[in-house]
């Protein structure tokens, strides 16, 4: 009897719910990995190992047996930070297409990717790494300000804080290491300037490019993800995109997805970190399907069986997906809703994965604007901007 296809899905959470049906609907098998056993991802899964996406070797292990029920295909992963590094290490042992082990660990760990990226001429920031062992700051080589953020963590856009003062370092610090995933701390240098996304597939050495996208954020001292903006200037876009490949093909990266965060200071961009999994934050459920009408998911399946991604097919629609802040709503989303819709327009959406902490922040809603013509599209967003800010909570 012939084995039927099956697919490893490294997390089963809400926020991978959207995937595993996907999965699911290209008639595949998929086999959920989670250590919540109830996971509201499970449901859907044919076969549920219950483990910690951070222990490859326990997956390897209670995957071995269904070798014997079900054909391995591939393997995926929307979750950030070590997971990442597992699935590296579990398509290695079965394999299956996907990144380097080494690699993994070497981009997902920004501990170890921005000295990798000095190292190789790559704009970047400057750096100290710091531990639980070693946490002075006597030896930082570079003046503030400085940007403190965990190494590797799981939580969006936590305990991340711009230092002006070096005495405020260790508290900083200290908040790090506490959300850290491997107690370790980046100290880098602090980069005035906008944040550009490059969203990027590498296929056989190709690179299929997907998006340029600018992130729109709170501004100091936190930096709270608000949403995504797109497309960027041209001028700029240019300058992202030759970044990306200088940075692909130094590091010699194949078969991955590869989202590249990024800093432009008005005249250059600096890498400052580097996703490989399908991530969240609205991007593959949301934004790239209002402005490019590009079904992400679909083609990170492809990529685990060691198909070839599709480029997008038409050019961005001018697109604002903007995340609503819990302390700013005052869980009055319904009257916030309401307001928005008679004065500016825009869509209200939903979907599973946007409510995330942020330290002691929340996202609790989010609205879509879109306009064919980029000046009334600019305008737009200003004026809501400004209204927001000002709005009656």
């Amino acid at each position: 009897m012939k084995k039927k296809k099956a697919i490893i899905s490294i997390a089963t959470g809400n926020s991978q719910q959207n995937l595993i049906n996907k999965i699911i609907e290209k008639g595949f098998s998929v086999i959920g990995v989670d250590r919540n056993q109830e996971a509201p991802g499970f449901k859907y899964c044919d076969k549920c190992i219950i483990a910690s996406t951070h222990d490859s070797e326990v997956i390897i292990e209670k995957l071995s047996p269904l070798i014997n029920k079900l054909d391995l295909c591939g393997i995926i992963t929307q979750s950030s930070g070590i997971p990442v590094i597992t699935t590296a290490k579990i398509a290695k042992h079965f394999n299956l297409p996907y990144i380097s082990p080494d690699l993994a660990e070497n981009i997902t760990n920004k501990a170890k990717l921005i000295p990798i990226l000095n190292k190789c001429g790559i704009l970047s920031p400057k750096i100290k790494v710091l531990s639980n062992k070693n946490k002075s700051v006597n030896n930082i080589k570079f003046d503030p300000p400085f940007f403190v953020k965990p190494s590797i963590c799981f939580k969006t856009h936590t305990a991340m804080k711009k230092i002006e003062d070096i005495s405020f370092l260790p508290l900083a610090i200290e908040k790090a290491l506490e959300a850290s995933d491997n107690e370790c701390v980046n100290i880098e240098q602090f980069i005035n300037g906008i944040d550009i996304g490059s969203i990027d597939w590498v296929y056989n050495k190709k690179i299929i490019h997907v998006a340029t996208i600018q992130e729109i954020n709170s501004g100091e001292p936190y930096f709270y993800g608000l949403g995504w903006k797109a497309p960027i200037p041209q001028r700029l876009e240019k300058i992202v995109s030759e970044l990306q490949k200088q940075f692909i093909n130094k590091l010699n990266i194949d078969n991955s997805l590869v989202q590249t965060s990024m800093r432009y200071d008005g005249q250059k961009a600096y890498i400052i970190e580097v996703h490989l999994e399908l991530g969240g934050d609205g991007i593959p459920d949301i934004l790239l399907p209002y402005c490019l009408n590009y079904d992400l998911l679909d083609n990170a399946i492809e990529l685990s069986l060691g198909n070839l991604p599709q480029k997008p097919k038409k050019l961005p629609i001018p697109t604002y997906l903007r995340f609503l802040l819990e302390s700013k709503v005052k869980n009055n989303i319904k009257y916030i809703y309401q307001n928005i819709k008679e004065k500016f327009g825009g869509i209200p959406v939903k979907f599973e994965g946007l409510i995330s902490s942020m330290n002691k922040e929340k996202r609790i809603g989010a609205i879509i604007f879109q306009n064919t013509d980029m000046k009334e599209f600019n305008q737009l967003i200003d004026k809501f901007e400004k209204w927001l800010r000002g709005a009656k909570k």
